[in-house]
């Protein structure tokens, strides 16, 4: 998908993790991603109506570009950094979030 919700619960799943506050940051990360897609989702059809997916999509887009172009860019800084840390994947949620929100 465009806003890489996948890999970045992928990439959660991977960070390495010491204390039971750590596990439970990345579970909450884990458990953000996936409400912040549904809600996506949600948006989405909303603003699509029954229009197709791609055109739905390409709509709600349309709308913010500004934020799509800076969440975009700070997904792609996060995948050349190398693995993320949690850190990192807490910036991206908040991002993802006020995308959505936005």
């Amino acid at each position: 998908m465009r806003f890489g919700f996948d890999w970045l619960r992928a990439a959660a799943e991977e960070v390495s993790t010491e204390t039971r506050w750590q596990k439970d940051a990345i579970g909450a990360i884990v458990d953000d991603l996936f409400a912040l897609q549904s809600e996506l989702a949600s948006k989405v059809i909303e603003t699509g109506g029954s229009e197709k997916a791609d055109t739905a999509v390409a709509a709600w887009i349309g709308t913010r570009t500004a934020l799509v172009e800076r969440t975009e860019q700070l997904l792609g800084d996060l995948k050349t950094a190398g693995a993320p840390d949690i850190a990192m994947l807490a910036v991206a949620t908040r991002q993802l979030r006020s995308l959505i929100s936005g």
